[in-house]
């Protein structure tokens, strides 16, 4: 009984090991792909907040921020 239950902790463990380094690998493919991403991110960032200040009333763009 204690053998089964090791066993199984064991493959869990190795499991979500190998999972976990699947998944965070996903992100550092290449710098060129990484860059694409954080592009991507701040287009929609800035779409949001231009989104807001259209609802809000402001025509002029924030101060906060360097675009």
């Amino acid at each position: 009984m204690k053998q089964n239950l090791y066993r199984s902790i064991v493959f869990i463990s190795v499991l979500n090991t190998i999972l976990f380094v699947c998944l965070a690998g996903c992100s550092a493919n290449s710098k060129y792909q990484n860059k694409k991403r954080l592009d991507t991110v701040k287009k929609d960032l800035n779409a949001v907040q231009s989104d807001i200040d259209t609802l809000l009333g402001i025509d002029d763009p924030s101060p906060l921020t360097e675009w």
